[in-house]
C-alpha cells in the first residue's frame, strides 16, 4: 500500500451505431387491474395509488450485437412531445417476459426488470420532438450473453415523490420521430 495515485485510465476509442426500434401501441390496465383498452398511440402514464396504466411497447431486431465485453455503452433513445407542466416525470424502460402481439392487450405480470430511468423536465405545452436518453447497457449486455431473450420494451412512468412531487405525471411519445438504441463499441480489440 502505497501513497501514489493509480495511473489514469486512457479512454478506448468508440463508434456509435443506431438500432431502429418500433413503437407499437400503449396498452392500458384499469383501476380494478384487469387489462384495459390498446390505443395505436396514447400518453404514458400511471396513477401513483392506483393499478390504473398506460405503457408503450416497443419492439425490433436485436440482431448482431457485439460480444458484452465490446460494448461501451448503450442508451434507448425516445422523442418526447409532451411531459406534465407541473412536475418532472420519471420514465423506465423494462424488459418483457413474453413477446407481444401488435394491438392486443399485454398482461402488465409479464413486464421484467427496470432497465434504465430517466428524469423527464416539466413542459408547459406540447412542442416539436426531443429525444431523452435511458441508459440500457447492462441489459443489453444481457441479452449479447444470451442470460436474456428479447421480446421487447415497455416504456412506461414511475410515480417517485421525490422526482413528481406527488402529481401524477405522463408523457407523450410521438410515433412520427424513430425510437432506437444508441450503442456505442470499442473499435480497438483490447487484450484479454
Amino acid at each position: 500500500m502505497g501513497i501514489a495515485k493509480p495511473p489514469k485510465k486512457t479512454p478506448r476509442p468508440t463508434a456509435t451505431r443506431k438500432i431502429a426500434l418500433r413503437c407499437s401501441h400503449v396498452v392500458s390496465r384499469k383501476s380494478d387491474g384487469t387489462a384495459g383498452p390498446v390505443y395505436e398511440n396514447f400518453y404514458i402514464k400511471t396513477r401513483p395509488k392506483d393499478p390504473e396504466a398506460w405503457v408503450m411497447l416497443v419492439g425490433g431486431q436485436l440482431s448482431d450485437l457485439p460480444a458484452p465485453r465490446d460494448m461501451a455503452a448503450a442508451h434507448l433513445c425516445i422523442p418526447v412531445t409532451n411531459s406534465n407542466p407541473n412536475a418532472t416525470t420519471q420514465v423506465a424502460a423494462v424488459l418483457l417476459k413474453v413477446p407481444f402481439e401488435s394491438m392486443k392487450p399485454y398482461d402488465f405480470n409479464n413486464f421484467g426488470a427496470v432497465l434504465g430511468t430517466v428524469n423527464i423536465p416539466k413542459q408547459a405545452e406540447p412542442g416539436p420532438a426531443k429525444y431523452y436518453k435511458i441508459e440500457i447497457t447492462r441489459g443489453l449486455k444481457q441479452i449479447a450473453a444470451g442470460e436474456v431473450k428479447f421480446h421487447g420494451l415497455a416504456i412506461r412512468t414511475v410515480p417517485n415523490r421525490s422526482v413528481d412531487e406527488g402529481w401524477t405525471t405522463r408523457i407523450d411519445i410521438t410515433k412520427k420521430e424513430p425510437t432506437y438504441i444508441e450503442l456505442e463499441v470499442y473499435t480497438d480489440k483490447k487484450a484479454g
